[in-house]
C-alpha cells in the first residue's frame, strides 16, 4: 500500500489525491507550557493557532522599572508601576547637598541643600536649616560695624582694653565699644620729664611723668628752691698799685663782693713801681714769676715758702686747690687724708697732690707711714711713703688723679733738681684706686 497523497488539518480531514480516500483530520499539537499572549496566557498549538486554556495574567507586583511577573506563567505583563518609591531627603556624609534612594530600584537621586535664612546661634556662631533634609550648618557671625550681615545680631563686645584716648576694640567684631578710660595710659605713651638740678640763683624742679596721648600729667614736678650762694675763701691779688679782695661762690664760681684798695708805694721799691709780676709757670719744687712789662724772672723755692702747704694740691695747671687734711689713726700706722675741693673742677678734670722729699721725710719722721688721697668719689692710696723715697731719686712727686669710665686712673712724676720729670710705675708702689 502507498499512503494517501493530500493535506489534512487539525480540525479537517483531507482527500487523497491518488485513491479519492479521506485522510482524518491530526488534531491539535498542544504546548506543554504557557504562552504570554500580551494581557493572557494559554497552550499554543504548534500546528495552527488554536489556543487552550486562555486566561488573564494574575499575582505579581509591578515596580518602577519592571512589569508584574505572572504567579501562573512567570512572564511580566502589564506596564512598570509609575514613578519611584523614594526615601525621605538624608544629608550626605560629605556636607555638599542631600539624597534620597528609591525603595524599589535602589535608584539614588542627590541635589544641594535648600537653606533657609541665617539665625544666631550664640554669640560666636550662627546657623542654618535645609528645608528638605534638615541638615543645620553652622559658622562665625560676619560682623559689620557690630552687626551680622547674614543674621542680624548685634555683638556683645567683649574683650580688648580702653585708653586714656581709645576705646576698647572687641575681640570678636574687631570693632571699638565702650567709653575710654582716663586713667589707662599706655605703657609706651608714658614720658619721663627729666629733673632738673637746682643752682645757686636758679630753682630746680624734681623728676615727673605725662602721657604723651592724653597730656595727663601724672607725676607732677615740683620746684627745688635755688641753693644759694655758699661764699668761698677770700682771696688777695696784688697789682702794682692795688690790692683785691675777692670772694666768690663755692659751687659756682659767680664772684659775690670785691673790694679794691690803692696800696701804698715806695719810690725807693722799683719792683712796686716799675714791675708788674705774674706767676707764670710752677713747678713741684718752685714757683716762677714774670714781669708782665719787661718779662724779668725770677723764681722762689717752693719748701721755703708758705707754698709748701698751699700748693699741697693743685689742678694739671698748676692752679692751687683747696683742700682738707688730717691724721687718722686705725689699728696700724698713722695715716695722713687728703680731701682735694673739686667745686672748681669739671668732671673729667685731674686733682694732682705735690709731695716734696722733704715734707714727706719730716711726716715719715712723725710717725706718718701712709697717705691717702680724694678726689670727690675716687681716691688713691700711697700705702708706704718710705717705699716712694727709697726707690726714687726725685726731690719732688706728682700724683695725679683722674676720672676714668672704669673708676679711676692715676700718674705719678719724679722731679730731680734740674726740674727733669720721670714717670713711675704705679704698681710697682703699691698704689691702690678706689
Amino acid at each position: 500500500l502507498e499512503p494517501h497523497v493530500g493535506t489534512s488539518t487539525c480540525t479537517e480531514a483531507g482527500t487523497c489525491s491518488l485513491c479519492g480516500g479521506t485522510i482524518p483530520a491530526l488534531g491539535h499539537d498542544w504546548a506543554t507550557t504557557l504562552t504570554n499572549g500580551g494581557d493572557t496566557h494559554y497552550y499554543a498549538c504548534s500546528r495552527c493557532t488554536a489556543k487552550k486554556d486562555e486566561a488573564a495574567h494574575s499575582g505579581g507586583t509591578a515596580t518602577c522599572v519592571s512589569r508584574a511577573i505572572c504567579d501562573e506563567c512567570g512572564q511580566g505583563y502589564g506596564s512598570p508601576a509609575p514613578g519611584h518609591k523614594w526615601s525621605s531627603w538624608m544629608p550626605m556624609e560629605d556636607g555638599s547637598g542631600h539624597k534620597r534612594t528609591c525603595s524599589a530600584c535602589s535608584t539614588e537621586e542627590t541635589e544641594d541643600h535648600v537653606w533657609d535664612e541665617w539665625r544666631s546661634a550664640d554669640p560666636y556662631n550662627h546657623f542654618h536649616t535645609c528645608e528638605k533634609c534638615y541638615a543645620d550648618e553652622e559658622k562665625g557671625h560676619e560682623f559689620v560695624e557690630g552687626v551680622c550681615e547674614l543674621c542680624g545680631r548685634y555683638c556683645d563686645h567683649e574683650g580688648g582694653k580702653a585708653t586714656c584716648t581709645e576705646k576698647a576694640i572687641c575681640a570678636i567684631c574687631k570693632t571699638p565699644y565702650g567709653e575710654v578710660d582716663a586713667d589707662a595710659h599706655p605703657e609706651d605713651k608714658i614720658v619721663t620729664d627729666t629733673a632738673v638740678e637746682a643752682t645757686c640763683e636758679k630753682t630746680g624742679l624734681t623728676e615727673g611723668k605725662h602721657c604723651s596721648a592724653c597730656g595727663e600729667v601724672i607725676v607732677a614736678q615740683k620746684e627745688i628752691a635755688a641753693l644759694g650762694h655758699e661764699p668761698g675763701e677770700e682771696k688777695i691779688t696784688e697789682t702794682d698799685t692795688e690790692i683785691t679782695k675777692t670772694v666768690a661762690c663755692k659751687r659756682c664760681g659767680k664772684v659775690l663782693s670785691t673790694e679794691t684798695t690803692e696800696k701804698e708805694t715806695s719810690e725807693d721799691d722799683p719792683s712796686q713801681t716799675e714791675h708788674d709780676y705774674y706767676i707764670s709757670k710752677r713747678t713741684i719744687t718752685r714757683t716762677y714769676f714774670t714781669c708782665r712789662k719787661c718779662g724779668d724772672t725770677y723764681w722762689i723755692d717752693n719748701k721755703s715758702s708758705r707754698n709748701l702747704l698751699d700748693g699741697l694740691v693743685r689742678d694739671e695747671d698748676g692752679n692751687f686747690l683747696d683742700y682738707t687734711a688730717g691724721i687718722i689713726r686705725p689699728q696700724g700706722p698713722r695715716i695722713l687724708k687728703v680731701v682735694a675741693d673739686i667745686s672748681g673742677l669739671e668732671a673729667d678734670d685731674a686733682a694732682c697732690l705735690y709731695l716734696l722729699r722733704e715734707q714727706a721725710e719730716e711726716w715719715i719722721s712723725e710717725g706718718i707711714t701712709a697717705i691717702e688721697f680724694h678726689r670727690g668719689d675716687i681716691s688713691l692710696m700711697i700705702p708706704d711713703l718710705q717705699m716712694v723715697l727709697a726707690e726714687n731719686e726725685g726731690i719732688a712727686f706728682e700724683f695725679v688723679l683722674r676720672p676714668a669710665e672704669d673708676g679711676a686712673q692715676v700718674q705719678i712724676w719724679a722731679e730731680n733738681a734740674e726740674e727733669e720729670k720721670k714717670e713711675i710705675n704705679a704698681e710697682e708702689l703699691g698704689i691702690e684706686l678706689k
